[in-house]
């Protein structure tokens, strides 16, 4: 008798296990990108005056009813043989003070000199882009500290 509670107990599990699995990876994780209040564009500038290295030029589109006053961006950089750039922290995190409006794009030239050990010759390229957290001129904020919403 025993065992067959227990046997109940396990499938009770793994059914609500499997049932949760369901529905997080069902329809509802495959709108949530689309429900995102931004759009997010970015390119390595090798060829830039303002920088020894390189910048990057990111694009950014509110696509929220809100007027954005503040965004925070998240990136990775990668050498030729994709290693990271830097070896002090893996990611690079800018905030821009910025106000946006309503279904309008901003353009930023964001210098990453500073993550770099040395002037190297390389070819570098970008990933994992994404916004972590956004503030609205209403006071109220926006958060994706992981990028879970944006992958």
């Amino acid at each position: 008798m025993q065992n067959k509670v227990k046997k109940m107990d396990n499938l009770f599990c793994v059914s609500l296990f499997a049932l949760f699995f369901l529905i997080y990876f069902s329809g509802c994780k495959s709108n949530e990108k689309q429900g995102l209040p931004y759009m997010i564009d970015g390119k390595i500038d090798m060829k830039n005056e303002n920088s020894t290295v390189c910048s990057v030029e990111l694009n950014f589109y509110n696509k929220s009813e809100k007027i954005v006053n503040e965004f925070t961006v998240v990136f990775y950089i990668f050498d030729s043989e994709g290693e990271l750039i830097s070896s002090n922290k893996n990611n690079i995190v800018f905030s821009i003070k910025q106000n946006i409006s309503s279904n309008e794009s901003y353009e930023c030239l964001v210098n990453v000199d500073d993550y770099f050990s040395s002037n190297q010759d390389d070819e570098y390229f970008l990933d994992y882009l994404y916004v972590s957290q956004i503030k609205y001129s209403d006071g109220s904020e926006w958060q994706d500290s992981f990028g879970l919403k944006a992958f």
